[in-house]
């Protein structure tokens, strides 16, 4: 009869023909789809689990300090490290696990971590400010741990001359200010001057302003420390000026010897020494880097450059690649304050050297 006919699927309402078919075809893909992302999720993950870990410990390191081991190896990643290692992270999740909530936490932590490090690289390793904008201060003190260059103390000398300050303290300096040796590099304007050069043999001293008292405190080789040692050097900026006194240490280099104990040889030695207890400038090759427990026991009245004031970047070791600022250079703000700060490649050696301006307190 009319309208009776028909398709028996169509009269059902099974809708257009074959559509079964493709759901049927659709749901397989769909399940190698997800299975692929879950695949390219996992993968990213273990990619990106190795620099979440170093991010992660980076972060343990600076919330346990350096007092002792093995926290003092996480300490002693640099935070730029973390930085590097948590800008990674975030990149290989986001490429690799896009919506997968645990690639997003992966993410969210890439970032807090990474936010955390990179405040102390631009606090603690970066230079704000420029060098040559500033006026002339009072005083300007160079320090360059030479680290017994041996024959190589002719070119280090040379290498070091145009960076020369009205004060330069040269850790371990060999041979570089023997008076045959630096007749050779020290500019004619200075060896014609009153230049003061004197050598106690682990410290020498070349200034150009007046030295009233360079002498060593105390060399000692401590028992399951290592060497420590500490110099007295007093110099008179100008006339009428009040003495500066400023304390040069060099202490242990291994980077497995807790600070804690190297902050207790330290202050045992300083507590001997009583006219070093409240220097206005430390320097030297400390081997600590910033907030080591050996600033905050031993001096803790006295402060790095802030960064707006500092130029470049900041830390001194290894020369070529420097990643460590463990060369130091402190101020008792009650009297001197900074006017700016540096480290330079000096092209030669194993540390880049560090020069500090500064000018009086005024009441």
């Amino acid at each position: 009869m009319a309208g009776g006919g028909g398709e028996p699927g169509a009269a059902r309402g099974g809708g257009t023909p074959g559509a079964g078919d493709a759901r049927g075809v659709r749901a397989p893909l769909a399940t190698k789809a997800r299975r692929r992302g879950m695949g390219l999720a996992a993968a990213g993950w273990v990619a990106a689990a190795p620099f979440l870990a170093l991010a992660c410990a980076w972060a343990l390191g600076r919330m346990a300090g350096d007092r002792t081991w093995p926290w003092q190896a996480l300490y002693w990643i640099p935070a730029l490290a973390a930085v590097i290692a948590c800008a990674t992270a975030w990149t290989v999740l986001r490429l690799t696990g896009r919506g997968a909530r645990g690639a997003r936490a992966g993410r969210v932590a890439a970032v807090v971590l990474g936010t955390w490090a990179a405040v102390v690289v631009a606090l603690q390793d970066v230079g704000w400010g420029g060098w040559g904008a500033a006026r002339r201060a009072e005083l300007t003190l160079t320090h360059w741990n030479a680290r017994w260059p041996g024959r190589q103390a002719l070119e280090c000398g040379r290498a070091l001359a145009p960076a020369l300050g009205d004060v330069t303290v040269i850790s371990n300096p060999g041979a570089i200010v023997n008076r045959v040796v630096s007749d050779e590099w020290l500019p004619a304007d200075v060896r014609g001057g009153d230049v003061v050069v004197r050598d106690l043999g682990p410290v020498a001293v070349v200034a150009r302003i007046t030295v009233l008292e360079f002498r060593l405190l105390e060399y000692l080789d401590v028992p399951d420390v290592g060497i420590v040692w500490a110099a007295l050097l007093v110099v008179a900026p100008g006339a009428g000026s009040d003495d500066v006194r400023i304390l040069v240490i060099d202490l242990p280099s291994d980077p497995k010897e807790p600070r804690g104990r190297v902050a207790d040889a330290l202050e045992a030695m300083l507590a001997r020494h009583p006219e070093a207890a409240d220097p206005d400038l430390v320097v030297g090759d400390t081997n600590c880097t910033p907030g080591s427990v050996v600033f905050e026991r031993c001096f803790a009245r006295l402060g790095r450059c802030e960064p707006w004031r500092a130029s470049g970047w900041l830390p001194t070791y290894p020369r070529e690649r420097p990643f460590w600022r463990i060369d130091a250079m402190l101020a008792n703000h009650a009297r001197l304050h900074w006017a700016r700060y540096r480290t330079i490649d000096l092209g030669v050696g194993a540390h880049k050297a560090q020069q500090g301006a500064f000018e009086r307190t005024r009441p």
